[in-house]
């Protein structure tokens, strides 16, 4: 396995699927990946960058609900993991980004991260507030956070090493890369 591989903590798709075949021995191609993503084997995440977010926790009777009743809105760069089980319209996503690529899906209800302190974030987007007219002056009104429509963007879709070490431990084939010892094969 290549330094580069060792030294990364995350792989964008294309990358990651080099990865897997190298550890698996097998060719491995993007959308195999995306096969286990889909099939719950592999964890994706989202590479946020600049984005916004709000913690939320689950609610019987609302569905999902702000954690405080004045969470503030959160800066979030950095990988998040991808919420299948709380978001269906992502897995959706992903399936018709297999099937059909380029093809670009919105949902009203926005999608939902984790951090690494296990927090449920839902993706936010700023819309600034509507312009209006009083006595010849333009003024606007206040701008408001409201769940993002827009899924991410493919290219900002990844593969955590950690998870990819997990996936591999899973199947109990692969030697974990951290203990590997190098072998003449290896050579490259």
């Amino acid at each position: 396995m290549k330094k580069d591989y060792k030294l990364r903590g995350w792989f964008p798709l294309t990358d990651a699927a080099k990865r897997l075949s190298a550890d698996l021995g097998e060719e491995i191609t993007v959308e195999d990946t995306m096969q286990i993503v889909i099939e719950g084997g592999l964890v994706i995440s989202w590479q946020a960058r600049q984005a916004f977010g709000q913690i939320v926790v689950p609610s019987a009777t609302k569905g999902w609900q702000v954690l405080q009743d004045e969470t503030p809105i959160v800066q979030m760069d950095g990988p998040y993991k991808l919420e299948f089980e709380l978001c269906d319209p992502v897995a959706d996503w992903i399936r018709s980004s297999l099937r059909e690529p380029g093809e670009e899906l919105e949902n009203a209800t926005g999608f939902f991260v984790s951090d690494r302190e296990a927090n449920i974030l839902q993706v936010m987007e700023y819309r600034e507030g509507e312009r209006y007219r009083i006595k010849n002056k333009w003024e606007r009104l206040e701008g408001t956070y409201r769940p993002s429509s827009k899924f991410p963007q493919a290219a900002d879709l990844v593969i955590q090493r950690r998870d990819i070490d997990e996936f591999e431990q899973s199947l109990g084939e692969v030697t974990p890369s951290k203990t590997r010892k190098w072998t003449p094969d290896m050579k490259q």
